[in-house]
């Protein structure tokens, strides 16, 4: 089975346009639409500087993967797909935003040193939000689990307690 998409294309727009207007706090600080092969994102400007650097990069994974999935329309039982395309945009975000081997490093030094590794330290570390730290840090905890590392975590009880 080859990748989902919902648009009808099977490519991210060719060129993306980006607008800082006031109207995007009304849709979360960001939203995305495409026409043709040119994709427009459009964020807040009074966002901080992490947050508007994720909602830039949440709305950029959008039209990488396709939009589409969100409608006033829907009935009430796709509000779990919408729920799983927006984690899954969120983990891209994670993705793009924190380098894996820099945050290992990081996890490393301070596990070896005895101190526990934030969300607050990692979105400091990378000017992210708490959110997008979080996410990175549940995926490097499963790597490790998987590795059956031995990493100290101070985030839920059921990331790495070994």
């Amino acid at each position: 089975m080859g990748r989902h998409r919902t648009t009808p294309t099977d490519q991210a727009p060719h060129e993306v346009i980006v607008v800082w207007d006031r109207v995007a706090r009304h849709t979360g600080g960001g939203f995305a639409v495409r026409c043709g092969d040119v994709g427009y994102v459009v964020v807040d400007p009074a966002l901080d500087g992490p947050l508007r650097r994720c909602v830039l990069t949440h709305e950029l994974v959008h039209l990488e993967r396709g939009l589409g999935t969100d409608h006033p329309d829907a009935p009430p039982t796709w509000s779990a797909v919408v729920a799983r395309e927006e984690h899954l945009v969120q983990q891209g975000v994670a993705n793009r935003l924190i380098d894996h081997r820099t945050l290992e490093r990081l996890c490393r030094a301070a596990c070896a040193g005895g101190d526990p590794v934030t969300p607050s330290v990692v979105a400091a570390m990378f000017d992210v939000t708490h959110e997008v730290a979080q996410l990175a840090l549940d995926r490097f905890a499963a790597a490790a689990r998987q590795a059956d590392g031995h990493l100290r975590w101070s985030g839920p009880a059921d990331l790495d307690q070994k």
